[in-house]
This record gives structure tokens, sequence and C-alpha cells, in this order.
């Protein structure tokens, strides 16, 4: 009777010779796609008819030599271990999120943290922009998933003529940041960013990933307020949704050719009129805030008192000398049914020549 060792050692030596028998392709590997699924298998048939043959010789007589093997020894079981999909690839999740100076889409997002999925479907985002000036904007994403707080903000630049980020970070799961580093996106002003987003960071020993396929990307949005045929100076509120969670609210008077803060305010005062003051009331003050510059039109920055409701309210820029009003600009506002604190406003800015 032959001995197991020597079955095995006929195996070997079977295996062995199949593996030097089959041809193996030296290929170099390009980033240009192949043409289709046809010409894929055309191009397998043409190369690997003979180590197919090969093969299917070699797998029948290693199955016969297996056979006689269990024969001695006993069935045994054969587990085959399969990695699944890496994390994160996919979530089949799309999204639209924008501010009035930042637009974002994608078809797929995700991002993963210490092995945590989040992609942010079901939750309720809260979409910010830090309006910043005409070299420094962000977008702003924050959401509860997984009983925690996740969050992704992109911090953009421009040159005044091409615009891109500069850093991008999520939360790690546990409250901190992990930082994807570099510049990226780097587009016409005007334009927008299309592609795909593939990224992974350590920090803190939290490995992290950020996936965005088909990605649309838009930064420097121009106002509204600045259409071609409007008042040669406007008035608009930066935010939207307006951030009153510091009793306070920002507006910026234009120049509606070159969209930037007019330096010299002094002719000009913001006024806000709220439709039912009930539910918000505005403190005009001659402080300026931090999103104007040079000489600062009362009313251009104001304090806030706001309740429970939602209301319309009027942003009026006028002209002091003659008490005529130059623009308007409206948004929706109040707190909704939260308590006060915290007030937002939100709609889309409409400026109009009285």
């Amino acid at each position: 009777m032959t001995k197991s060792g020597d079955l095995e050692t006929q195996l070997t030596w079977i295996l062995k010779a199949q593996a030097r028998s089959v041809s193996v392709y030296d290929r170099e590997w390009t980033s240009a796609p192949v043409t289709t699924p046809t010409a894929i298998e055309d191009t397998k048939r043409a190369h690997r008819v003979r180590p197919f043959v090969i093969a299917t010789i070699g797998i029948a007589a290693v199955t016969a030599l297996a056979i006689g093997l269990n024969g001695m020894r006993g069935a045994t079981t054969t587990r085959v271990a399969t990695r699944p999909p890496a994390a994160g690839l996919s979530s089949g999740h799309s999204v639209s999120w924008s501010t009035k100076q930042v637009s974002l889409t994608a078809d797929d997002f995700s991002i993963v943290a210490g092995g945590t999925t989040y992609t942010s479907a079901g939750a309720k985002v809260d979409v910010h922009s830090d309006p910043g000036d005409s070299t420094y904007q962000t977008i702003e994403l924050t959401w509860q998933e997984h009983g925690t707080e996740m969050r992704w903000y992109i911090y953009l630049a421009s040159d005044g003529t091409d615009w891109w980020a500069t850093e991008m970070r999520t939360y790690n799961g546990r409250g901190d940041w992990i930082t994807y580093a570099g510049d990226r996106f780097r587009t016409k002003l005007g334009s927008a960013f299309s592609g795909d987003l593939n990224l992974t960071a350590t920090e803190s020993g939290v490995f992290g990933e950020l996936h965005v396929h088909g990605l649309r990307l838009q930064a420097f949005i121009r106002p509204a307020a600045c259409a071609a045929g409007g008042p040669p100076v406007v008035v608009e509120s930066p935010y939207d949704p307006i951030d009153f969670e510091r009793g306070n609210a920002n507006s910026r008077i234009l120049d509606s050719v070159t969209c930037t803060p007019v330096a010299d305010q002094s002719p000009y005062r913001v006024e806000w009129i709220p439709d039912d003051p009930s539910v918000i009331q505005f403190g005009i003050t001659d402080d300026c805030g931090v999103l104007a510059t040079g000489t600062c039109a009362p009313g251009t920055y104001a304090s806030v008192a706001a309740h429970p409701g939602t209301t319309t309210v009027h942003l009026n820029l006028i002209e002091v000398a003659t008490g005529r009003v130059l623009s308007t600009t409206s948004v929706q506002a109040g707190l909704g049914d939260r308590a006060p604190h915290g007030a937002i406003a939100e709609g889309t800015s409409t400026t109009s020549l009285p």
C-alpha cells in the first residue's frame, strides 16, 4: 500500500510542474481605462487558452490524488476564508449640502473612523459656512450617527483666479479630529470641481478613511445680491442659515459689480424688520462685527433676541442723506419649535431696486 507521505510528495511534484508550465505575462500597469468588458474577455481567451487546458489537466490529477488520500485518512472539511469588501468604499448614499458660499453634492459618501462607517443617512445634518472673505471660506457639516457626533469640515482658499481646499477634517468617533492635509480640488473661480475622493489618515491612534464618489464641489459662489442689472450697492446676509448662536446677526454692504464689501459705508445704514416681532427682535448697533471693512454703517451688525416660531426678516439698505431704500434682502428667521438661544434664519435672498 502506498504511504500517505508518498502521495503528498507526488501531489507536491504535480503542483510544481503545473506552475512551471503556466506562462507568466509581465504587464505594465497604467491608469488608462480599458475599452469594454467584451474586449477584456477576448484578451483573456487569446492569451490564456494554454494555461486553461494545463490547469484543467492539473486539477483533474490533483482531484484524483485527493480522493485517494481522503480514502485512506477519512473525509476532511476545507474552509475558504473570504475577505469582506473594504469598509466605506460604497455606502450607496447620495448627499446634497449647500450654503450661500459653498455647494457640495456626491453620488456616494462615507467616513470610516476607528472601524465604524458613517454615511449621514437618515440624520439631520447641520450645514454651515464661515463666509470669510474673498480668500477664505469653509463648509462645515455636523450630525449625530451611531450615538456620537460626526463632523466633516473643508477649509477653502482663493487667490482671485482659482479656488481649492487647503485641508479637510472629520471626527474620529471619539469627539476628536482626523486631519486630511494637503491642497486639493484646484479649480477656476466660478467653476465646480468634479471627481472622486479616497483618502486615509491616522491621528491619535485612530485610522480614518474618507470616500466621496461623484463629488461636485463649488466654493466662493458669487452672492445672488450681485446679479447683473441690479442696484450698484446692495445688502446681503452672508449666512444661510444665519447664525444667531451668539446673539447677533451680520449683514454686508457690497459693490454689486465687484461683489466685494464697500469700504466707505458712511452714506448708508441697515435696518432689520421682522414680519412678526414676537418671534425675533433686532437691536441695531454701531458695531461692525467681523465682516465689515473700513467705516461701518449702523445696523450692519445687530443684536438678536429670538423666541420659538419662524418669521420673515427684511434687511433694507437705506441711503442716509435721502432716506431712500436702495436694496432689500429677505430671509426666513426664527427658532421653529425650539427654545430660545441658538436661533437661525434661513432662506434664499432676493435683492431688488424699489
